[in-house]
């Protein structure tokens, strides 16, 4: 099997100038209220073939990790690059795993702890079922260990959380012979070691879109939606306790007789609240739902509803240390067939919504691959990218968009454009990290048909 090679900044031969990454024209290229702007467009790597699912994570000393899927030819292959805060650079390329060509293989996802330690995570599909392959970084050794969590079977759609100690726990869809489950798995800081799979719901109905979350001590939140008898759609949630080292019982978190809709994401600040979001929607008539969990009295509350225009998709969720959020998501509208980003905020101290925001206003490229992130502090990031315009087939140049939210949710920036593709460099499809400072690292891929590029811009 042959292996494209990567080629690391020194020696590389760029097929596209500096000068055809740019900044477009009347777009906000100052500073936000925390003195923090994009800068320059930086070359992680380059390789024959087709690159695709990037993800990047941050540590708290805004050292960062970038990882992602290789193709050339008969071969496939896990790729990672690390950046050091200090001297500023990103390091050579590590393989990390290769994958037979006949196998379909999808990045789910990359998370780091406060020092450093990082796990990546991807899905195989082959001839011998579905497998979950993870892999860890460790600071102390600056190595890569790749172990598989389920090496066959029928597991997908997996999601991935770590707490500050560098535990981390992974949770998944898998059927245990009569019934599809959700299943998780933890893996210790120490050994670094995969415990034995655990199914953590209550095994009725049919269940997806699992998400899981972690706070700073290794308590965990999954949540999932479950489909009943009825044709509808419950959400679940199940914690596990770092102290007890295990799974609770399931709570029903949200119930939606008669609706259609769902698609939960959590997230879970350091002392372990949480925040759960889905949508439902019954006719024209759409709204996205919440509800807050409260580590001290480990209950479940309502957190308000609102209305939203046209039925979403891709939903994610962030928070702050002070139970403030923010939830993204793509929407279309079905009479001009155009993919817009929304937002909204939930400011803890007023405890509620305010209205939903339209961020990418243009009305001939769609909006595609919306990316949040969000500080200690509650100051954010959302990031995506907008595809050529429709009447433009001939044009292949995207642009990578970035929205600040300040964090009194009072005052935010409009559009930056972090950069402008090239003609004929593909889809950028971006990932978003950020430290606890509020610095952060965009990462993305382009494409000219033979090689592919990994490019980052940083925000600080």
């Amino acid at each position: 099997m042959r292996i494209g090679v990567l080629t690391i900044l020194a020696g590389l031969v760029l097929m596209f100038p500096a000068s055809a990454f740019s900044k477009g024209e009347g777009v906000n290229e100052g500073r936000s209220e925390t003195g923090k702007a994009w800068g320059e467009t930086s070359l992680i790597a380059s390789g024959d073939g087709l690159a695709e699912g990037v993800r990047v994570a941050m540590d708290a000393s805004g050292n960062a990790v970038a990882v992602w899927m290789q193709i050339h030819g008969n071969a496939v292959s896990m790729w990672a690059s690390r950046y050091a805060a200090k001297p500023g650079k990103w390091g050579s390329t590590t393989r990390l795993k290769g994958i037979a060509h006949e196998m379909d293989s999808q990045l789910a996802g990359l998370v780091m702890d406060p020092k450093g330690n990082a796990v990546a995570l991807w899905t195989v599909s082959g001839t011998k079922g579905n497998a979950i392959w993870a892999a860890r970084y460790a600071v102390a050794d600056n190595k890569w260990t790749v172990k598989a969590i389920v090496e066959h079977g029928d597991a997908h759609t997996p999601s991935i959380a770590m707490s500050d100690n560098g535990n981390a726990m992974a949770a998944w869809v898998q059927s245990d012979g009569k019934r599809d489950r959700i299943w998780a798995s933890r893996q210790g800081a120490g050994n670094g070691k995969w415990g034995k799979p655990v199914p953590i719901d209550n095994g009725e109905g049919y269940v997806e879109s699992v998400k899981i979350a972690s706070d700073a001590k290794g308590n965990a939140i999954a949540i999932w939606q479950q489909w009943q008898d009825s044709g509808y759609f419950n959400i679940y949630a199940n914690r596990f306790s770092a102290v007890d080292g295990r799974w609770g019982e399931v709570d029903l978190v949200g119930t939606d007789t008669g609706v259609t809709g769902g698609w939960p994401d959590v997230a879970m600040n350091a002392d372990g609240n949480a925040i759960v979001v889905w949508e439902k929607s019954q006719a024209l008539d759409t709204q996205i739902f919440a509800r807050s969990f409260k580590a001290n009295t480990a209950q479940w509350s309502n957190l308000g509803k609102f209305e939203i225009t046209h039925s979403p998709f891709a939903l994610q969720l962030a928070m702050d240390k002070k139970g403030n959020a923010l939830v993204v998501w793509l929407t279309t509208d079905h009479q001009a067939w155009h993919a817009g980003v929304w937002s909204n905020r939930y400011l803890s101290s007023n405890g509620g919504w305010s209205k939903a925001t339209l961020l990418d206003e243009n009305n001939e490229r769609d909006a595609e691959w919306p990316q949040i992130a969000m500080d200690a502090n509650g100051n954010a990031l959302v990031l995506w990218d907008r595809l050529p315009a429709r009447n433009q087939q001939d044009d292949k140049s995207a642009d990578i968009l970035a929205y600040r939210y300040a964090s009194d949710g009072a005052s935010s920036a409009k559009n930056d454009i972090v950069v402008k593709t090239p003609a004929s460099a593909g889809w950028p499809s971006p990932a978003l990290s950020m430290e606890p400072g509020g610095n952060a690292i965009a990462v993305w891929h382009l494409y000219d048909g033979k090689r592919s590029m990994i490019m980052a811009n940083h925000y600080r």
